[in-house]
């Protein structure tokens, strides 16, 4: 880092402000200089840098946490954006997009401190994708709809420590319809520190429990028909599909 090229000809600023009291003592100079032939302008800021992680990952059981054997889930597309607040409403800025990588992890790093959303875009699940099948975790169980971590407009606080823990929902409709977002976070507030160490982030200034879990779904079906012949096959030239028929569907929790 370097400043512009400074001219020092007689022609310096003078009463320099002390950037550390405020005041325009010409005596502060410690350097022995004195004020009238010195350039007491040339200043540098620095911003402490913030980091915001950390994995996707398979929640089998839909309990909303990462259990011993469940996977990461690699070339997932994760977008980070700014929350910008100025003006009295809050407007979201994209700022990156990064792939997760073989063990599902992502980071953005090189962040200033402010409010930032994670989101999981909707283009994930598109056939081919490697969210296809997939929906969010609920940490519902057998609920596939609604559970604790599955509350719109509520989600789990995003700054509360929770490794391993699914900080996504589910947007039907509006800006990130059809995808999973995390709730506001809070650089330079409150990081939740004590994460594992990642090498690609230092952990005073990072947010690495960031994580987001996904449960695959499945089917069944297919048809109900009149076998006139009770021969266990659909005949379809002469025999006819029966429609109106209630199906119910029972899990089997355990059997001996």
């Amino acid at each position: 880092m370097t400043s512009d090229t400074i001219s020092l000809n007689g022609n310096e600023p003078i009463a320099e402000i002390d950037g550390s009291t405020g005041s325009t003592d010409t005596t502060y100079d410690m350097s022995g200089a004195r004020n009238i032939n010195s350039n007491l302008t040339v200043d540098f800021g620095f911003v402490p840098l913030h980091s915001i992680g950390n994995q996707i990952f398979v929640d089998a059981n839909n309990n909303g946490k990462m259990d011993l054997g469940e996977s990461a889930i690699p070339g997932v597309k994760v977008i980070l954006h700014y929350v910008d607040t100025t003006g009295g409403m809050s407007v979201c800025v994209t700022i990156d997009s990064v792939i997760t990588d073989s063990d599902g992890k992502y980071v953005f790093d090189s962040l200033i401190a402010g409010q930032y959303l994670v989101e999981i875009p909707a283009s994930n699940f598109a056939p081919g994708q490697p969210l296809e099948n997939y929906i969010s975790s609920t940490g519902g169980g057998d609920n596939t709809s609604t559970g604790p971590n599955e509350v719109p407009g509520n989600p789990i606080d995003a700054d509360t420590p929770a490794d391993s823990v699914d900080h996504g929902v589910y947007v039907p409709s509006g800006s990130f319809a059809g995808g999973i977002i995390s709730d506001t976070l809070h650089l330079g507030e409150d990081e939740p520190t004590g994460e594992p160490f990642d090498t690609t982030a230092l952990d005073a200034n990072s947010n690495l429990h960031i994580d987001f879990g996904f449960m695959e779904i499945f089917s069944l079906g297919n048809m109900v028909w009149a076998d006139r012949n009770n021969d266990g096959l659909y005949d379809p030239s002469r025999e006819q599909v029966i429609s109106g028929v209630v199906m119910e569907l029972h899990k089997v929790i355990g059997y001996a």
